[in-house]
């Protein structure tokens, strides 16, 4: 996600007119590189940066009373418009209801396909003749590729806010005491879809009228050919065949409207859902939040707000096919009387047949679904800690947890699809058994009862007209069942707590409750949708700067937790922190620090004390630092923003107060340089500064900051306090009343008072040397009291300009081939800043590589053999039950030769009628297996194809270079496993089944035809041409368009992981408005690139449905002209006519079926480009076998290791060297961006070295297995910077994989001090992401993760960074009493951990800069690490001298 700021975001542009990420004030990032695919280098692609157009069946004239109510413009008004501007009138209908207005874009399309084939050739002949000079053939083509500049925005009807304002209030309107339901659900959507759904009906109904209406004047031209056999009636029926077209034609036109307002009310309905989800995730209280998951938001968002979207588009069928049966049903008894009843039956008895499959489906899905989300839950969390898996060589053991969840699913899919395959068998079938079982009925109850040519195909076109309505209402039970799932599903998501709801809104004593709104974006359409009732009080109201009265002002307890035993309570707290004042609050890990600063930014209900009511006020604009600091996907300057206004004086002296200058110099693209997802390309250091930034330029009453100094080095922690915090008012805060949560005890002197919590109680409120006078009396109130006094103290007595004034030191000193400049640097000047790869798409046609690729899946040329056997067997037996019918009506009066056999005249009584009715049943017999043979046969392929597609998919990932995760947005890869998947399994499946069944109708239609009337083939041609030449035209286009959705729905589900992520930071900024309208924004143009696409797939079918009345048209004018000279028998013409006149209906069928198989195939092109994703290197070459005993020491060697993060950019590490001995304990220190975590990406192999060797007891790393190198049982461990913990249980994230006994977890959780800090129960609830947890809490998890391990070689990326001083010094002293033996390489920040380590390696530019003892490095007062400990102050650096030099 782009943030944008004002103008001066211009747009970055470079010399030689390559395409650049461009930012518009008020406006997403538009990304004009989006449509370059690498496939086609010679080829150089720009895209449009001018605005998309309207819509253009938005009219002007009705726009505003369109939106402003659902009933639209007064039919006065209408009326008078149609009256005064006939021709604009006429062209406005011209266009809607032939989608002309889409002929531009499909023209643009097809000039695309043009100029790439030609350019292909031209390269052809190019390589072939060599003839061209280099300079020649280097000189890149331009091909404007389309791009959403060139298509229509969404209807402004449709548009998020709007959408959102309708069903926000539609919701209020219920009662809010029902318990979630499905169809309560449905009422609310009914609101949003109405305006659309309505008029679609209307056209639906006309629909039904003409279906109805064709077998009547189908009746009329066989009436003809019956009474007067083998002779012409050319006036009657050539006016006949033009009644036949022109009813044909308002059918198909009638029948694609209807589609196209069935769709535009899917995707508003989709629309409407997800952005009112968005909403309510960002409402959310932590009670409501409880239990939910991300996977699970995922899938509401990307899965079942689609299966609201497939359920609109064919839900007119639920009243309009049974309207369509009762009005057959009539006609039919008109035709034959009782005996129809017996058809009619049938038909109506299948639809509870259907319902009670479909109620079976339900619940199978309900527990697919099930499956799915906690498949869902494991890559997502697996994503998330994607490196820490990589370190810990997680991946086949995630590999088979996830494909266990899947195999369930799968399952549960497979029995499924057998249900859905029931559905369409029986709607299939229903029409030609209710057609049999009527005729034999019609002659068996009376003898004198002849089946006639014009009766029997009047009867049996009546049933067909059912039978495409029924075909949609059979796909219409299924996603009906799938909708309905959707439906509770979303109805217990959004019956969660919220503060729309009065989550946070109680009546208290001296707190204030009041509407929040967000101000940053006063440009909403609807602000009262967006208000946020919050018990936060008083974020919102002016507060006087010269105001003494207090900004905090707190006396109240609170808890966290949903459940006693899963709760925990800060109790007693009594804060008052005015201007210009700083509070440090301090205490031992789980000591309920962070849950105080979830009350104090609203997330947590304040509740009394012991002794009085709570009294709870936060006064003024707020900002918050969280503990895991919450970075966007964006630029360095748009995350330091956050939407606030640039202004570059501020900007400035934020970042010289947060130390980013230097880091920012080091970027390629300064502070536009993009950061990675969740800040993955930046330092812990970097994140949290970066935070901090945020927090100061937004320039607060009050700053809320939860542990921010923790992942800094000594020297910059301490410049970033001063420069922040400085007293007598020249500091950013200054003017800011501060809560700093904190572990760095040696600041607290220099602060105005202090609150220390101990197991959730406030043990001491006040200044600095009143501490001297606490004594607690309980042991761990007393250790921690203890501790704190016991800390080094600066000096502050003079001001720190020197230190700031010191930037030149070496310690300032930032290396320009460190880590991160090489991992931000870009391949070339084109991508200037951007570091995340843009989602690739194909351009033109889908290629029919693609196509085999799904039947080579779904079981290759068996499956492909038995598709075409069994579509043979469906179709011949299916023609042979009509043929069989002809040949029963031309033995009304005379004895018929047929079968090798005599078939007696139907004169002769029942038992000639047994004898066509026992062949009859014969055939149907036979075509109704083969028909559930075709069926079932399809769809399993499908079902085998997806699951081989997904293991494939999840195998490459997993083993993708981090390279790939680094540069490759989380949400892009979640769209792969959560639509595209979903897609693969059922939609694809079921529109391969759709189009497979349609080609097969055009086919036998075809041939039919052809042998009946060979001059048939004369219309056939023309159509195929046309058809052939429309389709093509459109395909240039439309797989582009279908591409263009597909790619915009990545940054809706990447917005919705950062909402996710971030929902506490957003609401106390107040940028609720502002995420929400960038997240609606995204959501418009994904919901614009599908209304362009539908309108395209519209404009096709309605031109083909003419092409299909044209062949009814030719073939009745022909038989009625000639058949004198044809001489057709009357039941083969009823045959010709029958089918000519479906022809119509069947081409509409396939273009529906092939448009959405190659909509489809989109997801299957994506699935297919993860199984070609690059692996890691290692996984490629043959490898050196290592003994079993290996690692048995533990020494270690670095020679000359040098490593780049890819080609092209600088070296992180550049002739690295230095060699540890078993068990030597090396404490790594060094500038931010210096290489140290690089260190763990050469040791680890995330990055293969390009010269250079480290070799782990003698073996050179380089040359073994991965599976030797990560993950190893005593052989390397690492606990990273950022600790990772999945969800479930405490004992499966200590033991992820259930390697190891319940006490042998328990001891390694002592061994860390857990259980003294509350993780006591192995049972205990771990939430995603370890969020029900302090980050100090996190990292005594991963340290007993790493117990368990017992490693030969230990290393420490920043692991004790968030515990307090207390507990650092007794992990410190555990690591030196359980890994005796184990060498341990420790990067860290705080310099008393590591002053008794046996060596130190000081950094710099990816070098070694100094190595040796702490005591050598000391003795040279010029040296790095001499000057990192003096840059500590003068009290902290005598402090850790002593340290060195008394051992």
């Amino acid at each position: 996600m782009t943030i944008e700021t004002t103008k001066s975001s211009s747009s970055v542009s470079s010399s030689d007119g390559d395409p650049e990420l461009i930012m518009f004030d008020d406006d997403s990032a538009i990304n004009a590189d989006e449509s370059v695919s690498p496939c086609e280098a010679p080829i150089k692609r720009t895209s449009s940066t001018a605005r998309p157009k309207p819509w253009p069946e938005d009219r002007a004239d009705f726009d505003d009373d369109a939106l402003a109510s659902p009933a639209g413009p007064g039919l006065l008004r209408y009326c008078r418009y149609v009256v005064s501007s006939p021709g604009r009138f006429l062209r406005s209908q011209h266009n809607a209801l032939l989608y002309s207005y889409m002929s531009p874009v499909l023209r643009h399309g097809a000039n695309n396909h043009k100029q790439r084939k030609a350019m292909q050739r031209r390269d052809k002949k190019t390589r072939a003749d060599h003839a061209v000079s280099s300079s020649e053939a280097g000189q890149p083509e331009l091909i404007k590729e389309m791009s959403k500049a060139d298509l229509y925005t969404v209807p402004r009807s449709m548009e998020a806010q709007h959408l959102a304002d309708l069903f926000w209030s539609s919701r209020e309107r219920q009662n809010p005491a029902s318990p979630p339901s499905a169809y309560s659900f449905l009422k609310i959507l009914w609101v949003v879809a109405k305006p659309t759904y309505l008029p679609g009906g209307c056209w639906q109904f006309l629909t039904v009228i003409c279906q109805c209406s064709l077998p009547l004047l189908v009746r009329r031209v066989l009436l003809h050919l019956q009474d007067h056999p083998y002779e012409s009636f050319r006036r009657q029926g050539l006016a006949l065949a033009f009644a036949i077209f022109a009813v044909s034609l308002i059918q198909g036109i009638s029948d694609e409207r209807q589609k196209f307002l069935s769709f535009q009310t899917g995707i508003t309905l989709r629309s409407a859902v997800v952005s009112a989800a968005h909403a309510h995730l960002l409402n959310m209280t932590p009670t409501g939040r409880a239990g939910l998951t991300s996977g699970e938001i995922t899938n509401l968002v990307a899965v079942d707000a689609q299966k609201l979207f497939e359920l609109a588009q064919e839900g007119h069928y639920a009243w309009s096919c049974p309207l369509a049966m009762v009005i057959v049903s009539v006609l039919l008894l008109l035709e034959l009387g009782p005996a129809a009843i017996v058809g009619i039956g049938v038909m109506f008895v299948i639809v509870p047949i259907v319902q009670a499959i479909v109620r079976k489906m339900m619940t199978i899905r309900k527990a697919r679904v099930t499956a799915a989300d906690k498949r869902i839950e494991i890559i997502s969390s697996m994503l998330q800690g994607i490196r820490f898996t990589k370190l810990n060589r997680y991946e086949e053991r995630f590999h088979e947890r996830v494909m266990d969840v899947r195999t369930q699913e799968v399952h549960f899919l497979r029995t499924e699809l057998f249900y859905l395959s029931l559905t369409l068998f029986a709607t299939v079938v229903s029409p030609v058994l209710a057609t049999v079982l009527t005729f034999i009925t019609y002659t068996l109850i009376d003898e004198d009862n002849i089946m006639t040519t014009s009766l029997t195909f009047t009867s049996l076109f009546l049933f067909a007209a059912l039978r495409f309505p029924i075909n949609y209402a059979g796909k219409f039970m299924g996603k009906a069942a799938q909708g309905f799932q959707a439906c509770h599903r979303f109805s217990v998501f959004f019956a969660r707590e919220s503060m729309r709801d009065g989550g946070l809104m109680p009546a208290l004593g001296s707190g204030v409750v009041t509407p929040f709104q967000d101000t940053c974006d006063t440009t909403s359409a609807s602000a009262s949708t967006e208000e946020r009732y919050r018990y936060v009080p008083k974020h919102v109201m002016d507060v006087k700067r010269d105001s003494l009265s207090p900004l905090i002002n707190v006396n109240a307890s609170f808890c966290v937790g949903d459940s006693p035993e899963a709760s925990f309570t800060v109790s007693d707290v009594s804060m008052t922190v005015r201007r210009s004042h700083i509070m440090c609050v301090v205490g031992p890990v789980a000591s309920g620090k962070s849950t105080l600063v979830q009350g104090l930014i609203g997330e947590i209900l304040p509740l009394p004390t012991k002794s009085q009511d709570p009294v709870f006020e936060v006064n003024g604009k707020v900002s918050y630092a969280s503990q895991v600091p919450f970075i966007l996907n964006a630029t360095v300057r748009d995350n330091i923003l956050f939407g606030e206004p640039f202004v570059k004086e501020r900007y400035d002296r934020v970042l010289e107060a947060c130390c980013l200058e230097a880091d920012i110099a080091q970027f390629h693209s300064g502070d536009m340089t993009e950061i990675g997802e969740r800040g993955v390309t930046m330092s812990g250091g970097q994140k949290q500064r970066l935070s901090l930034a945020r927090v100061a330029y937004s320039q607060p009453d009050v700053a809320i900051l939860d542990d921010p100094l923790s992942a800094l080095d000594a020297g910059t922690g301490k410049k970033v306090f001063e420069r922040l915090f400085k007293p007598h008012g020249t500091g950013l805060f200054s003017n800011t009343a501060v809560v700093l949560v904190t572990h760095a005890s040696h600041f607290l002197n220099r602060v105005d008072s202090i609150l220390v919590l101990v197991n959730g109680k406030s043990v001491f409120v006040g200044e600095w040397g009143d501490l001297a006078s606490c004594h607690p009396t309980d042991p761990n109130e007393l250790d921690a009291i203890e501790s704190i006094r016991s800390s080094v103290q600066e000096d502050h007595s003079g001001d720190s300009h020197g230190d700031d004034n010191n930037s030149s030191s070496k310690v300032d000193e930032s290396s320009p081939d460190s880590t991160v400049h090489a991992k931000l640097r870009t391949e070339s000047d084109s991508e200037k800043g951007r570091i995340m790869t843009v989602e690739e798409r194909k351009f033109g046609l889908s290629q029919m590589s693609t196509w085999i690729s799904w039947f080579s899946y779904a079981g290759g040329w068996m499956f492909f053999i038995g598709v075409v056997v069994t579509m043979i067997m469906d179709r011949y037996f299916y023609v042979a039950i009509e043929l069989w019918l002809a040949v029963w009506t031309q033995g009304a009066d005379e004895p018929v030769y047929k079968l090798g056999r005599w078939y007696s005249p139907q004169t002769d009584g029942l038992n000639a009628q047994i004898e066509y009715i026992v062949t009859l049943l014969i055939i149907i017999t036979i075509s109704m297996v083969s028909t559930l043979l075709r069926t079932n046969w399809l769809i399993q392929g499908g079902a085998r194809s997806a699951s081989r597609l997904f293991s494939a998919m999840l195998s490459r990932l997993l083993y993708a270079p981090m390279d790939f995760f680094d540069t490759t947005p989380v949400g892009r890869l979640m769209n792969r496993f959560t639509y595209d998947t979903e897609t693969l399994d059922v939609t694809l499946t079921m529109n391969m089944t759709v189009l497979m069944t349609s080609l097969g109708w055009i086919l036998t239609g075809v041939i039919l035809m052809a042998i009946i009337l060979p001059w048939q083939l004369v219309p056939i041609m023309f159509v195929s041409v046309a058809y052939w030449t429309l389709v093509l035209h459109y395909r240039k286009s439309a797989v582009d368009l279908q591409r263009l959705d597909a790619t915009s729905r990545s940054p809706v589900q990447a917005q919705l992981g950062e909402v996710i992520d971030g929902t506490s930071t957003i609401r106390t900024f107040g940028k609720s408005l502002y995420f929400s309208s960038l997240f609606r924004k995204a959501l418009n143009e994904n919901s614009g690139m599908m209304m362009n696409f539908m309108a395209a797939h519209r404009w096709l079918s309605v031109r083909i449905q003419l092409l299909g009345a044209c062949t009814v048209l030719f073939a009745v004018a022909f038989v009625a002209s000639f058949n004198d000279i044809l001489q057709i028998s009357p039941g083969i013409a009823a045959i010709l006519i029958v089918w000519s006149a479906n022809f119509t209906i069947a081409l509409s069928f396939f273009v529906q079926g092939i448009s959405e198989s190659e909509a489809s195939m989109t997801s299957l092109e994506r699935a297919i480009a993860m199984t070609e994703i690059s692996q890691e290197e290692s996984r490629l070459l043959e490898c050196m076998p290592v003994d079993a005993a290996w690692p048995s020491k533990g020494d270690i060697s670095f020679e000359e290791v040098r490593l780049r993060y890819r080609p092209g950019l600088p070296l992180s590490l550049d002739g690295l060297s230095f060699c540890l001995k078993s068990g030597q304990r090396c404490g790594v220190v060094g500038r931010t961006g210096a290489g140290k975590s690089t260190l763990a990406a050469a040791l680890f192999r995330l990055v293969e070295l390009e010269g250079g060797k480290i070799t782990l007891d003698g073996v050179n790393l380089s040359k073994i297995r991965l599976a030797d190198v990560r993950g190893r049982r005593n052989g390397m461990a690492i606990i990273p910077q950022e600790p990772v913990l999945f969800p479930g249980t405490l004992k499966r994230c200590l033991d992820p994989f259930g390697d190891f006994s319940d006490e042998e977890v328990m001891d390694a959780l002592n061994a860390v001090r857990g259980a003294s800090r509350g993780l006591s129960n192995l049972e205990t609830v771990v939430e995603e992401g370890g969020r029900n947890f302090s980050v100090g809490e996190r990292q005594l998890i991963c340290l007993g993760r790493a117990m368990l391990a017992k490693p030969k070689l230990l290393f420490l990326d920043e692991a004790t960074a968030s515990v307090d001083g207390e507990t650092d010094a007794l992990i410190q002293k555990m690591l030196r009493s359980r890994f005796v033996g184990t060498t341990l390489i420790t990067i860290a920040h705080r310099l008393n951990t590591i002053m008794d380590y046996d060596c130190i390696l000081v950094m710099s530019d990816g070098k070694a800069a100094e190595f040796g003892t702490p005591a050598e490095l000391l003795s040279n007062d010029d040296g790095i690490f001499s000057e990192l400990v003096e840059s500590t102050g003068k009290e902290s650096s005598a402090a850790l001298r002593s340290i060195v030099f008394s051992t």
